[in-house]
């Protein structure tokens, strides 16, 4: 079966993709874990569209992070409550990324905290 990791850009920089099969996708499939956590490689992701490509159903799979829409909200209603707020999104992160210190990402977001704590 062919596989291939792939990204397409949003708004906050690159998503995940992978493409199960040929051809155009009969199924594209955003699981998001119970909508709190999730990626390409948990098993209701990766099996189902395996499973779809092995009867020819080709299947792009793509990662989300469900939870960035809930943080995007409270910075929201924070500050309409007046509390002094800044919401920052570092590019090609998802949730979570501070709990996986080899990740680059966790430097560049603790270096933001400590600027703004500074």
């Amino acid at each position: 079966m062919r596989i291939v990791d792939d990204a397409i850009i949003g708004r906050h920089g690159e998503i995940p993709v992978r493409r199960y099969g040929h051809g155009a996708p009969r199924l594209v499939w955003l699981h998001g874990g119970a909508f709190s956590h999730g990626g390409l490689d948990m098993n209701e992701s990766d099996a189902v569209a395996r499973a779809l490509a092995d009867r020819d159903l080709p299947v792009s799979a793509v990662d989300r992070d469900s939870l960035r829409a809930s943080g995007q909200s409270f910075a929201r209603e924070l500050a309409a409550a007046g509390v002094a707020t800044e919401h920052v999104v570092v590019p090609e992160t998802r949730h979570g990324f501070l709990d996986r210190l080899a990740d680059g990402a966790f430097e560049i977001g603790i270096d933001r905290l400590a600027a703004a704590l500074a």
